[in-house]
């Protein structure tokens, strides 16, 4: 909500100075610090997300501890309470999943419209007959968008790819749920091994995403201080 809010103002200042100030170089301006502010949010976001999957692998981790301890001592009550707390994790993990989907869905389809407004404002500032600066100020706006849209595509499979796999292991789990068996057991535990997997994946995943946006936030930071020494 609080990430909606803050694009919402971003856009409405831009909007606002369209309007009030039609110069290109102006309303150049405003859009770099409207993608200052969301660079920044990102970076919260990446952060708060690195914190939770170090929270999950922790989960997961005491969980195979004490699966494997169940297993070695047969207890079955123990099994069992482990089965629902992974299942219930799993379900919750789905829940998020499919939540991460359709913000992923969102933002690629914003990316779409933000090119295809970059490439509107293109046309009516050639027929404008634009300076060779605000020409370029809108090429490099086309760049940087189409580079966004293609990270944001990149996400929405990651995140599509996630929500499978989740899917396809608790189809599994669900299905040796009542069994304590060598080999069930062997099975429950491969499956929770491959959660840990992921979840380790996942945070090497948030790391390097965040190391792209800090070089975004270099990168619009850069370009403000070069539109103020040309004004």
């Amino acid at each position: 909500m609080r990430y909606t809010l803050i694009l919402l103002l971003a856009i409405s200042l831009l909007i606002v100075s369209s309007i009030v100030d039609p110069d290109p170089a102006a309303a150049q301006a405003v859009r770099n610090q409207a993608e200052r502010v969301q660079d920044r949010q990102q970076l919260r976001q990446d952060k708060q997300a690195t914190l939770d999957d170090t929270g999950d692998l922790a989960l997961l981790e005491r969980l195979l501890n004490r699966f494997d301890t169940a297993s070695e001592k047969q207890d079955q009550a123990a099994l069992k309470t482990i089965d629902a707390t992974l299942l219930a994790a799993l379900e919750q993990e789905l829940h998020e999943s499919q939540h991460e989907v359709q913000l992923a869905e969102k933002e690629v389809r914003q990316g779409k419209r933000e090119i295809r407004s970059d490439r509107r404002e293109q046309r009516k500032n050639r027929k404008k007959g634009a300076s060779r600066r605000v020409k370029a100020d809108d090429r490099r706006d086309l760049r940087d968008d189409k580079r966004d849209l293609r990270d944001d595509e990149r996400d929405l499979d990651r995140e599509q790819a996630r929500r499978e796999t989740v899917q396809e292991i608790e189809r599994s789990y669900s299905k040796l749920l009542g069994k304590y068996d060598a080999k069930s057991l062997q099975k429950k535990r491969a499956l929770i091994v491959r959660l840990l997997g992921d979840a380790r994946s996942e945070i090497i995943e948030n790391v390097a995403e965040t190391k792209e946006d800090r070089a975004e936030l270099r990168e619009d930071r850069r370009e403000a201080r070069e539109d103020r020494r040309q004004r």
